[in-house]
């Protein structure tokens, strides 16, 4: 097996990208999307160090990486699927946390840790990566327009992490709140109750609504290319 060079791989890519776009514009240049996966993997290999494996199952970051993945071969279903998994989330995440700078408390909760001492400030700051993650989804979605077979897709990688975090992580971290809302356990119902209307919760109060919100902002063809 050969090493392949940088310039070799972007050429990959590039070829990549041609046939998956094929009769649509690019979502974003490839110096772009190369950039924003450097980033991106900074950011894992940095989370990985100080919160450990289990970080990589929320919902956002797992859509974090398949947003790269779509840039990078040009692919607007992975991009659709990328977006509709985390839009209106991504939405409210910056604003949640203008409105903990500016007025001094959280508009629904979410941004807490950005404000935990206890965390280090590389760590705090790496998580700005959900506004440059929204920002990317509406400017590729702008040229691309959003992919509706993104949703069945989302509904069942969404269901498999839920299943995953909660088999596998500590309840105190509460990861994609299986075990209770805003990263704090709940003890009103049985863990395993509450777990099964999260399956149900998030299709319904977030992947459905973000699906129709994308349709609407960035309508998609009629007849979509088959292989992006």
């Amino acid at each position: 097996m050969t090493d392949l060079s940088g310039k070799q791989i972007v050429n990959i890519i590039h070829r990549n990208r041609s046939k998956t776009a094929k009769g649509a514009p690019p979502p974003i240049s490839i110096a772009l999307a190369l950039l924003y996966t450097l980033f991106t993997l900074i950011l894992v290999a940095r989370y990985l160090s100080f919160y450990g494996w289990w970080n990589l199952l929320w919902l956002c970051d797992f859509a974090n990486l398949i947003l790269c993945a779509g840039l990078l071969i040009g692919s607007r279903r992975l991009i659709s699927w990328a977006a509709v998994g985390v839009f209106i989330p991504q939405l409210l995440w910056p604003l949640d946390l203008l409105s903990r700078l500016v007025f001094g408390r959280h508009l629904i909760g979410g941004t807490e840790y950005m404000f935990n001492p206890a965390i280090p400030l590389d760590v705090r700051l790496l998580s700005l990566y959900h506004i440059l993650m929204l920002m990317l989804i509406v400017l590729a979605l702008s040229h691309s327009r959003y992919d509706p077979r993104a949703l069945s897709l989302q509904i069942l990688s969404g269901s498999t992490l839920l299943i995953l975090t909660f088999l596998f992580t500590p309840p105190e971290r509460d990861i994609n709140w299986v075990f209770g809302l805003f990263g704090r356990p709940q003890h009103a119902v049985s863990p395993l109750l509450y777990f099964i209307l999260c399956l149900f919760f998030y299709p319904i109060v977030v992947y459905l609504p973000n699906h129709y919100l994308l349709r609407f902002l960035f309508p998609p063809d009629r007849n979509p290319p088959p292989t992006s």
